[in-house]
């Protein structure tokens, strides 16, 4: 009951009330003062003149539910009936139906809602929409798309505004400004305030309104009539009319308060009302005033009637189009502003500035369309034109006109417009692209060939290799010199094979950041770095260019390669002549991956040689190479703990071991499972638990281990020589690190006593093993191995029993390590083997330390 004498209110009242955002405010069982409970109390129902208000309700929900409620003008707030609290009406939509509009764009390119629910947080407005429901939209987008706008967009897919509606989103733009100063030609009535200053033969300070009569009255001069005065003239009036009494005095005299009037706006408006409005206020004023035309009110039928009689037909389309504001008459009190019903609806789009939704006068042809949406845009072809009409059997014809034709076509209802664009199709040219100095288009000639376009080397050098080459050259140093800083990058410092020999493989140090000669290499825009030495690099791939071209036959592209450097040359067989459309796609040398033999090879080599640095070598040199070009070995040099470290390797050991331990993970996860689920009671289940949290930290510990790329050489002795060393190519970017021959043995892991010891080549592993106060109770005793400065290992598993590993002699700089013992089942741990890991990923002492250090 209640909700049927809700909607009879509405619906009577919706065409004269200004209905404004609603709330979330919501009472349980009916609020105090007024709420809806079987009836309706409170203030009631007040009006004025033909615009009316609902006055202040209270809201209730009988329910007690907290549904979104509805605020209608000064406050009145009324719940949604349930299920539909989006939209009200004669005609309900259902709530699904409200979440269409809201979230396919409906609501045109201004809306401002960010989601459905934000229907309920106060954002929102009611507007009536075409079939007489009501709807919520966003507060600064009051109008919602009619039927042909819905229509258009159906058939051509654009959502097009209706033209000029957007204007009334900000009321303010054309908005009655009061306290601006009257205009010369303003005449004087009753409401306006007069300031008076006299002083001489008379003091006087005087401010008063005029009154209905038109008069004023002055103390010690009397009464002043200032009917059809202009406010050009008060001053020099008010002081001829004190001159009859007075001599030898000055004056000045303002309007100090310009009256208000009454105006009506009525028929299709946002907002019909009365509204009292300052009298400067003019016709454009006022309808902004009024929030403007609703959806169905027109911008260009609006009459203003004063005393009984139309004295204005107002096409606003003249002021916002051409600037004129002829028509825009001043407003009188009592005025009526009647928007009349929109006229026809034209779309226009596709070739025009302004694609919209016009309002078309009977007479208008598609070139005044056109000019309304601001003329042609550049590409627009100018060779035919599509119109689309309603035929008389209610269906759609399209007719298809010449340029100059369809302009003179008269535009009717419903119909849509649309011109052709032109496509970017370039004639008689060709494109140069990718690593080139100015990559651009160029004209094409007939027997233009590759040469002609890149017509020398140069013009391969790109601004990247030209910044690159003058900031790493010059200003770089520059800086570092005005800043006084030490000119050195501080690579070697950094790097700790250079300072402290640690056993081989050290590429991670304790807090698992990588810091090995493995970091002397790397790149950047046309930079390759080489430890200290910063060499700038033009990426160039002489050897593979290619041109696209288009088949005009069949429209599809054929790739057709060349050698960059034989086409410079002028080699016939890849200075290849050019066609119309032909794309030229110059490669970086970094895009592809060439053959190592055509590249260039930079080693970087340091500790104990003579000359130790970076060295460009030929292709297919090869480690004993290098060491001649860096001046031979010391004679502190010991080969046996040389490391050669690859990127390429590194790559590879990385995602070997990102995958084996995901396996690994996977393993454990699964196992858990179902120790978890086999468990014969709670104590049982908690310690797999906690086994399988210990399993996870660890597993997590070795993923924050680096591969170093190190290159095992597999000496069978401390006592290689460089002519016994293996012949391994080098490759662009290896490091070798040469260490001074260390005098220790490290010890480390689940011992009582980890620590480095003197090397005596007469001690064996199990003396080191008893200097270090034997195994602890959490080692691994079958897993102890020994990590030699060759970077090989040697296994307990390996020795066969016991006695034999204990043994084994040890080289200088090698490492015994004690794993700690982890908890896991035969098979995991045969993925898990310590042995297998270092071997295969290049993880040394560092790495264990650190595993050691987090645990």
């Amino acid at each position: 009951m209640q909700k049927t004498i809700i909607r009879l209110i509405l619906l009577v009242l919706l065409p004269f009330v200004n209905i404004s955002t609603f709330a979330d405010d919501s009472s349980s069982g009916g609020g105090t003062g007024g709420g809806v409970t079987g009836g309706m109390s409170g203030s009631g129902i007040s009006g004025n003149n033909f615009g009316g208000s609902i006055g202040n309700f209270s809201s209730g929900s009988s329910s007690g539910s907290n549904s979104p409620n509805i605020t209608i003008n000064g406050g009145a707030q009324m719940p949604m009936p349930s299920g539909q609290t989006q939209i009200i009406g004669s005609n309900i939509l259902p709530a699904t139906t409200q979440k269409d509009y809201l979230n396919n764009g409906y609501l045109g390119s201004n809306s401002s809602y960010n989601s459905y629910n934000d229907l309920t947080n106060g954002r929102y407005t009611m507007q009536m929409m075409p079939n007489g429901g009501m709807v919520y939209v966003p507060e600064g987008n009051p109008i919602l798309p009619d039927d042909f706008q819905r229509n258009v967009q159906l058939r051509t897919g654009l959502a097009l505004n209706k033209y000029g509606y957007d204007l009334f989103n900000d009321p303010q733009t054309f908005a009655p400004i009061d306290d601006v100063p009257a205009s010369n030609d303003y005449i004087l009535g009753p409401g306006d305030q007069i300031t008076l200053k006299a002083w001489g033969s008379i003091d006087i300070d005087y401010a008063s309104d005029i009154d209905k009569e038109g008069n004023i009255f002055i103390p010690q001069v009397g009464k002043i009539s200032l009917i059809g005065v202009k406010s050009s003239n008060l001053d020099s009036y008010l002081k001829a009319k004190i001159s009859r009494i007075y001599r030898n005095f000055s004056s000045s005299a303002s309007i100090s308060k310009i009256r208000s009037i009454q105006v009506n706006v009525t028929g299709f408006a946002t907002k019909p009302g009365t509204y009292t409005l300052s009298s400067l206020t003019t016709l454009t004023n006022a309808i902004f005033a009024s929030g403007g035309p609703s959806a169905q009110g027109s911008l260009r039928d609006i009459q203003l009637k004063r005393d009984g009689q139309v004295i204005a037909n107002y096409d606003m389309y003249d002021l916002l189009l051409n600037g004129n504001d002829n028509g825009d008459i001043r407003l009188l009190s009592g005025d009526i502003i009647y928007i009349k019903p929109y006229g026809s609806e034209v779309a226009i789009y596709e070739g025009v500035k302004v694609p919209g939704i016009y309002e078309a006068r009977d007479g208008e042809s598609v070139a005044d369309l056109v000019r309304f949406a601001g003329g042609y845009t550049f590409d627009n072809t100018k060779n035919t034109l599509i119109v689309e009409k309603i035929n008389n059997r209610q269906k759609i014809d399209v007719f298809n006109y010449s340029f100059l034709e369809g302009l003179k076509q008269k535009v009717a209802n419903g119909e849509i417009i649309h011109f052709f664009k032109m496509a970017n199709d370039y004639d008689q040219s060709i494109v140069l692209i990718g690593n080139i100095t100015n990559p651009s288009r160029y004209t094409w000639h007939k027997g233009l060939r590759i040469k002609d376009i890149i017509p020398n080397k140069k013009m391969l050098l790109t601004k990247s290799f030209w910044n690159s080459y003058n900031y790493n050259t010059y200003a770089k140093d520059t800086i570092m010199s005005q800043s006084g800083l030490e000119k050195t990058n501080n690579w070697s410092s950094t790097n700790p094979q250079t300072s402290d020999f640690s056993s081989g493989l050290n590429s991670t140090v304790a807090d698992g950041s990588e810091s090995s000669s493995a970091d002397a290499f790397g790149g950047g825009d046309n930079l390759f770095t080489a430890g200290p030495i910063q060499i700038p690099e033009a990426d160039i791939n002489w050897h593979y260019a290619v041109i696209i071209r288009l088949n005009p036959d069949n429209f599809r592209s054929e790739l057709i390669p060349f050698d960059l450097e034989q086409a410079i040359a002028g080699d016939k067989d890849h200075n290849l002549e050019l066609q119309p459309g032909d794309v030229i796609n110059i490669l970086s040398s970094k895009d592809i991956r060439t053959p190592a033999r055509k590249g260039v090879v930079y080693v970087f080599i340091d500790g104990e040689v003579n000359r130790p640095g970076a060295y460009e070598l030929e292709p297919g040199q090869t480690l004993v190479d290098a060491i001649k070009t860096a001046g031979g070995i010391t004679p502190d040099a010991y080969l046996y703990g040389m490391e050669l470290d690859r990127q390429s390797v590194k790559l590879r050991q990385k995602a070997a071991l990102s995958q084996m331990l995901d396996n690994l993970q996977q393993t454990l996860l699964s196992q858990a499972n179902n120790s978890v689920s086999a468990a014969i009671s709670p104590d049982e289940a908690n310690m797999q638990n906690q086994i399988l949290t210990q399993q996870q930290v660890f597993i997590n510990k070795l993923r924050q281990l680096k591969p170093s790329g190190r290159v095992v050489l597999s000496f069978l002795s401390d006592t290689v020589k460089v002519n016994t060393l293996p012949t391994v190519t080098l490759e662009n970017g290896d490091t070798i690190y040469v260490p001074p021959k260390p005098n220790t043995i490290d010890v480390i892991g689940q011992v009582y006593n980890p620590a480095t010891f003197i090397y005596s080549r007469d001690e064996t592993v199990g003396d080191y093993l008893d200097e270090a106060g034997t195994t602890n109770n959490f080692a691994d005793t079958s897993g102890i191995y020994v990590l030699h400065a060759d970077g090989t290992l040697y296994s307990k598993q390996q020795s066969g029993w016991f006695s034999a590993f204990n043994s084994q002699h040890l080289y200088a700089g090698d490492a015994i390590v004690v794993p700690q013992k982890i908890q896991f089942d035969s098979l995991t741990k045969n993925l898990i083997d310590w042995t297998q890991i270092l071997a295969n990923f290049g993880l040394g002492v560092a790495a264990i330390q650190q595993l050691k250090n987090n645990s």
